[in-house]
């Protein structure tokens, strides 16, 4: 990984300068002039921040001659850009050298069918989204990415003058800019969290205490059938010298100040967070069930046992 973050040499990045000059202004095979490289403004933009990083670095007069990452920061400067401009200046430059074949590709499908094609439609766009990622409502939770929000971004007067366009895009169209960009409609990544209820210990005493001794209780239960008609006497379940079990079950809910859905529009490459364990204040809704007698309930007074 350090190899490949090293500066090249000045003598390699000279000859890849004078070859990305033909990229962008491919000469005619017969007679003076160019030709038309047929390039998207997209891909051009970026073909152009290559070659003005490879010119700064390599020409002698320049002030960052023979600096790397100086020269990029000027690079990324020229098109109006910062730093993350700057690395991927970087990044291509020294694939480039390394193979003529490897030009920055229009990540957005057809260019003249998206906004994203504009770049600093795009980087406005791409601003706007680690803001969101970065506000915090009064809980402390992010806004959150939604699609919903980017088409109403884009479709804000102020953002449609500047860029000049006239047409606002449909929801459809939001959800597909936000995958292009790099976002997924997924979870949240947690890997730190073990489920308890596989552990060795747990599924021992699952398989030879809990399951053998319910096993045996279902022999003196009443039998339901699936529209809820008793059918123990056909069935033949209970056994003459033991008693009736009845089966009391603990139903519980547990409802959360923090509640919320776990999936959202994340960049894939959004490192791993730890999550809070707890959602907030809970609050816990607790009461026992049979299929014998419903809710429980007390003899006499018919209070309910729910807490």
């Amino acid at each position: 990984d350090g190899i490949l973050r090293q500066a090249p040499t000045v003598e390699s990045a000279l000859k890849a300068l004078a070859d990305i000059g033909k990229v962008l202004r491919p000469p005619r095979k017969k007679g003076p002039g160019y030709i038309d490289p047929n390039i998207d403004p997209f891909t051009r933009s970026r073909i152009k921040g290559i070659q003005s990083l490879l010119a700064l670095y390599t020409y002698p007069s320049s002030s960052t001659h023979g600096q790397w990452k100086k020269a990029a920061m000027n690079a990324a400067i020229t098109l109006r850009r910062g730093n993350y401009c700057a690395r991927v200046l970087r990044r291509l430059a020294r694939q480039y050298i390394a193979d003529r074949t490897v030009l920055p590709e229009n990540p957005y499908g057809n260019w003249n069918e998206t906004l994203l094609i504009n770049e600093d439609l795009c980087n406005e766009l791409m601003e706007y989204l680690q803001l969101l990622c970065s506000t915090k409502d009064e809980n402390g939770r992010e806004s959150g990415i939604t699609a919903a929000k980017v088409q109403a971004w884009l479709a804000r007067p102020d953002i449609m003058q500047k860029y000049g366009y006239t047409k606002t895009i449909s929801l459809a169209t939001a959800k597909h800019y936000l995958h292009a960009l790099g976002f997924r409609f997924t979870s949240p990544t947690k890997g730190q969290y073990v489920d308890g209820h596989e552990r060795a210990d747990v599924r021992a005493d699952r398989d030879k205490v809990y399951i053998p001794k319910l096993s045996d209780f279902r022999t003196r239960m009443r039998v339901f059938d699936k529209d809820g008609n008793d059918i123990t006497a056909e069935v033949e379940a209970m056994v003459a010298s033991g008693k009736r079990v009845v089966i009391w079950y603990h139903d519980e809910s547990i409802f959360y100040a923090h509640d919320r859905h776990r999936k959202s529009w994340r960049h894939k490459d959004t490192s791993i967070k730890p999550h809070q364990k707890g959602e907030g204040v809970s609050l816990m809704v607790a009461d026992f069930v049979s299929a014998d007698f419903g809710w429980l309930v007390g003899p006499q007074t018919k209070r309910s046992a729910r807490v």
